[in-house]
Order: C-alpha cells, then structure tokens, then sequence
C-alpha cells in the first residue's frame, strides 16, 4: 500500500492507494522510496512518479498529456 498526498482542504493530508499488477511484474527499490515495476517476461519497466498539475487545473480539465 502507498500513500498519496492529499487536495488542499481535504479532511486527511495523504490518501493510501493500491497497484495491482500481474504476477510476473517485479516490483524494485521500495525501501528507497521509488515505485518501479519491471515486467520479468520481457524487461519492459514501469515508473510511477509523482508531478505537480498546473496551477489552477484538476485530472478533469487539464490536457491529456500531462496525465500520462
């Protein structure tokens, strides 16, 4: 389980959120605080990072390239 930080005026500061992947996908470097997954089938890796959205923006309204 990991934590996210939570909206401004939100009743909690973080809000714990779960990844579940298939069963071959590896995850890396958890102790160091990073969240990487390698896929032990083919080496493909998935990060999972942490960004600000621009000021004033929600996951609603902002441009689909930021998301992803």
């Amino acid at each position: 389980m990991y934590s996210v930080e939570a909206p401004k005026n939100y009743g909690r500061s973080t809000l714990p959120i779960r990844f579940d992947f298939p069963t071959d996908w590896l995850a890396i470097d958890k102790l160091g605080g990073g969240i990487q997954y390698v896929d032990q089938r083919n080496g493909n890796k998935l990060y999972v990072l942490r960004a600000s959205l621009p000021e004033g923006s929600n996951l609603k309204n902002c441009q689909q390239e930021l998301v992803f």
